[in-house]
């Protein structure tokens, strides 16, 4: 791993957050805090979700051809516990798929809140760090509210060996964005906590792959993130990939609107708390949702 592109924390620090938005040229690509959460919390929370009732396919929005509004969403080998926002990527304001959204949340905020205790909820952990002491981000964090109704942050990703479209995902970068219909972001990041990685991480995969674009040649757009090469096209124009193999307790950020990938897993199971993270510009807070 190239330690100059990965910052390691023992806590969590807004300031680091300033620097992985910089545009400078030595903005690192991810921030690692080990240890975020014990390992009998991470025990707790994947005996809590394991055999979730409400678990079901997590898909990823794909905007094909000059179809830059309507995604289509795709099963990329993983599985959720809670809603989903990009369900109603393409939706208007009022049709089944938010009104769904936000019908669900109400219930999966009451269900995290339970299955937590006795410890506290990661995420909502997080969120307080950063809005209080002296590691806080300047300008605070709050849940985004982007129909002008407040969601919710922390949903329940759950990978497996053999998962449908798990071989895609593992083979090809993709980025995850915000579309501008919805809300206008300038950055936009994603947090993941681990607490289920496979006990031999040498051989079960599930590794997080990012890709260190800084000397990437061209400008990265839709036509460039639809390609079948897209993997060889990065290569071939400058970017390079970087791998992290994430550690049980382990809090990872990172820039989602970069190409990233997560190694196909061929053994045990991934489960991680993740939210995404808006960056609304310069003294403004930021924004949590999924």
């Amino acid at each position: 791993m190239n330690n100059h592109l990965i910052l390691r924390r023992a806590a969590a620090h807004g300031q680091d957050i300033v620097k992985l938005l910089s545009d400078a040229p030595d903005t690192p690509l991810a921030i690692i805090i080990p240890n975020y959460i014990s390992k009998t919390h991470a025990n707790h929370l994947y005996n809590q979700f394991r055999n979730h009732p409400r678990r079901d396919s997590y898909a990823h929005e794909m905007y094909l051809g000059d179809n830059s509004t309507k995604p289509v969403l795709k099963k990329y080998g993983v599985d959720k516990v809670g809603f989903a926002y990009n369900s109603t990527y393409g939706k208007k304001y009022g049709s089944i798929e938010v009104k769904k959204y936000y019908e669900g949340i109400r219930d999966h905020i009451i269900d995290m809140a339970r299955r937590c205790v006795p410890y506290s909820n990661p995420i909502h952990r997080f969120i307080k760090e950063m809005n209080s002491g002296k590691n806080k981000y300047p300008f605070g964090m709050q849940i985004a509210a982007f129909d002008g109704h407040p969601m919710y942050a922390g949903i329940v990703r759950i990978m497996e060996p053999k998962m449908e479209g798990g071989d895609e995902l593992s083979e090809k970068p993709h980025v995850d964005e915000l579309p501008l219909a919805k809300f206008k972001l300038t950055r936009q990041l994603t947090c993941n906590i681990y607490f289920k990685v496979p006990a031999q991480p040498d051989k079960a995969g599930g590794d997080l792959e990012l890709w260190d674009m800084r000397k990437f040649s061209v400008e990265l757009n839709s036509d460039i993130l639809d390609r079948d090469d897209l993997r060889h096209f990065l290569m071939l124009n400058g970017a390079k990939p970087i791998m992290i193999t994430p550690q049980l307790g382990d809090l990872i950020i990172f820039d989602s609107r970069k190409p990233h990938s997560v190694k196909n897993l061929l053994q045990d199971v991934r489960m991680t708390l993740q939210t995404f993270i808006g960056y609304q510009g310069p003294g403004k807070p930021l924004l949590c949702w999924n």
